[in-house]
């Protein structure tokens, strides 16, 4: 169906990387962004990664869970 195949287009864009100031994750709970976002950060597109997202003082993390 059309309507599908736009949506998908609208919310799924995959862009190539390119050089940054920063690698901004949105907060929420999905690990494969925070995975892409190292995998950016480590072939050096940007110096910094700023995650957004609730801090947990108690847990010393940003929420996120150890396996």
């Amino acid at each position: 169906m059309r309507i599908i195949d736009d949506i998908t287009s609208y919310i799924f864009v995959d862009d190539v990387p390119a050089k940054a100031d920063i690698i901004f994750i949105p907060g929420g709970s999905n690990p494969e962004i925070a995975e892409r976002a190292a995998e950016i950060w480590k072939n050096r597109f940007a110096p910094y990664i700023i995650p957004s997202g609730k801090y947990n003082a108690n847990r010393g993390s940003l929420g996120l869970s150890r396996s």
